[in-house]
């Protein structure tokens, strides 16, 4: 797509200002924990994807910026066996994949996908097309978002094509 690029940041050296900003994020996300009760595996069960996404985003908001950290781990193993830490009765991939898709208005800056264990995956390998899958929702999340942003602003000022 046109205008997405990735920024190669280099060898950047580590400072005292850059290791002390570090520390004080650390420190005010420490003081957050807690303040927000978690969604528990079972809670689709109660609410439903739609549920569960109007949790995020009433507990998040569309404004700050988030990092997405997705487990793997939260899908049944029948649907991805290849995790360290398998739990029965997990999510499917339909219900993720509809989550990740309702959750497109989420400012979502930076994401990771763990627990995926390629020596506990199938033959088929499930839980590497199950991961590959969530990378694109996310990707195709951010993509849109970047496409959206650039309709409302190209009415406002033209594209200048020179240094």
């Amino acid at each position: 797509m046109s205008g997405l690029k990735f920024l190669d940041c280099g060898d950047i050296p580590v400072t005292a200002y850059d290791n002390a900003l570090a520390l004080s994020q650390m420190t005010m996300a420490f003081l957050e924990l807690g303040s927000r009760p978690p969604l528990k595996k079972n809670d689709i069960d109660e609410i439903g994807t739609q549920g569960i996404i109007e949790a995020i985003i009433k507990r998040i908001g569309t404004t700050l910026p988030v990092y997405l950290s997705f487990d793997i781990d939260v899908l049944d193993p029948s649907v991805c066996p290849g995790t360290g830490t398998p739990e029965s009765g997990g999510w499917t991939s339909r219900e993720v994949i509809k989550i990740l898709r309702g959750l497109e208005s989420l400012n979502v800056v930076g994401a990771d996908i763990l627990e995926v264990a390629p020596a506990y995956d199938s033959a088929g390998e499930q839980t590497a097309l199950v991961a590959a899958q969530v990378a694109f929702e996310i990707l195709a999340s951010w993509a849109g978002r970047y496409m959206a942003n650039q309709e409302q602003t190209s009415g406002s000022e033209p594209e200048k094509n020179e240094l």
